[in-house]
């Protein structure tokens, strides 16, 4: 009853910030929706003040109504906690890879500034890369259909997101093809958020990125829900012979799509 009395709350002084018509979609969400944005306006534990925390879920807000946005808010509150609770002695920026049209970009810049941590946006602009993976069916049945070139958006497009929706000064950014562009990385990531759909491209970044990820950083997958994607996490070979290390202990993170874990 707490959470709901607060996000009425919330929704109330909402009111009074956002665009006209925006309070009403918040209200007209899902209840797990709502429960979550609730449950993260509340939650002093983020070591943020309500008002930023109001200014992150308005961002939030305002850029899943102006642009196209592939996730649920239960993504991207999930990411943005686990970006925002990291302990001050996990060093390290924040690192997107796959962005399409900047939507999550945006909303983890927020997050990334508020952290005090930079965000590094990692995609080819050029949408999905040629490819030969069979991915069939999802976990949950529904048939995955990708084709080469999907989920493009420019560099322009994904900086202009994140002018609009989101703190630019915090982000850099890595263009190109993940096997081409990221080999050459060489400084300490905090947390990783893996948007990239295909097992091949999460091969890639892991090999590149995870050696990367400082201990106690999280690393998180959007793709929890394609099976190929899981095999990568769950191949024993691949984390030992490319990682030098077991395959991590993955936790759902509510959905079915979100997964992610800690680094030891």
């Amino acid at each position: 009853m707490r959470a709901r009395e607060r996000f009425r709350s919330w929704v109330g002084r909402a009111a009074a910030v956002l665009p006209a018509g925006l309070t009403a979609c918040v209200g007209a969400l899902a209840d797990p929706e709502r429960r979550t944005a609730a449950e993260f306006w509340a939650d002093r534990s983020l070591g943020i003040t309500p008002r930023q925390r109001r200014h992150l879920l308005r961002q939030h807000y305002l850029a899943s109504r102006y642009l196209i946005s592939p996730h649920t808010t239960g993504e991207i509150l999930g990411f943005c906690r686990a970006v925002l609770t990291l302990p001050p002695e996990v060093p390290g920026c924040v690192v997107e890879a796959g962005s399409y049209k900047g939507s999550s970009a945006a909303k983890f810049s927020v997050a990334a500034g508020y952290a005090g941590r930079r965000l590094i946006v990692c995609d080819s602009f050029q949408g999905l890369p040629r490819f030969e993976e069979r991915h069939g069916l999802s976990i949950t049945g529904r048939p995955v259909i990708f084709h080469e070139g999907d989920f493009a958006g420019s560099l322009d497009e994904v900086r202009d997101s994140i002018a609009r929706f989101g703190v630019p000064g915090v982000c850099d950014y890595v263009p190109g093809w993940f096997e081409e562009s990221l080999p050459s990385w060489s400084e300490p990531i905090a947390a990783l958020y893996l948007d990239v759909d295909l097992a091949a491209s999460t091969r890639a970044c892991l090999k590149n990125l995870y050696p990367w990820v400082s201990p106690g950083g999280r690393v998180f997958s959007q793709d929890g829900h394609l099976p190929l994607v899981l095999e990568v996490f769950e191949d024993k070979r691949f984390w030992n012979e490319e990682l030098g290390t077991d395959p991590p202990t993955i936790t759902r993170m509510g959905g079915e799509k979100l997964i992610g874990f800690t680094k030891p």
